[in-house]
């Protein structure tokens, strides 16, 4: 009677052993299952996103088209002006061309290309009269690390304006609104 006792308690017990091993095996099967479609969803996703980005990093980088006779400098659109003007005639002859006066982002871009073609050139920035600062056409404050040594220099009696200085670096300088000066003009899109 013991030994089919025993008997019945292991078929019993040896019968949920089976079965827990085979729920656990099924069980660990679904799991693999599962993190695999979770790692093909997430490769999809990602591919998903390196082609968006892709796109986004094509869009904002590539290249401008500048308007004739503008010139693109890294991703900005530029224009010499060749004959000398006073500040104010410059700023109006550059709105003319559908932009203003330069106030590059790249301020060292600009004057390593236009380096050759001139030495003291108008570009979009005065000095703000009633906030006493230097301030570029668009409003932003000048950073100070760009002006040239000595600079800048305040006219008394007149308002003062910002020219590049090509053999100068940093290259700014400012000097009276109505002297006349070669100028670079910029077209934003």
């Amino acid at each position: 009677m013991l030994v089919a006792l025993l008997f019945v308690v292991v078929v019993v017990v040896g019968g949920q052993l089976g079965v827990t091993a085979l729920s656990r095996a099924e069980s660990d099967r679904g799991v693999q299952e599962g993190v695999e479609e979770v790692k093909q969803t997430l490769a999809q996703h990602s591919q998903a996103l390196q082609l968006l980005l892709n796109v986004t990093t094509r869009l904002l980088t590539q290249d401008r088209e500048c308007p004739p006779p503008f010139r693109r400098v890294m991703n900005e659109c530029f224009f010499p002006g060749k004959n000398p003007l006073t500040w104010d005639e410059a700023r109006q002859h550059c709105r003319g061309m559908g932009g203003d006066l330069a106030a590059p982002e790249h301020l060292y871009a600009l004057k390593s290309f236009f380096a050759t073609e001139m030495s003291y050139l108008w570009i979009g920035g005065t000095k703000d009269i009633v906030e006493d600062q230097w301030r570029w056409v668009t409003g932003e404050a000048l950073r100070p690390g760009d002006w040239c040594r000595g600079s800048p220099e305040i006219t008394v009696g007149a308002r003062d304006c910002i020219y590049m200085e090509l053999d100068c670096h940093p290259p700014l300088r400012s000097g009276s609104c109505l002297g006349s000066r070669k100028y670079i003009c910029q077209y934003r899109p």
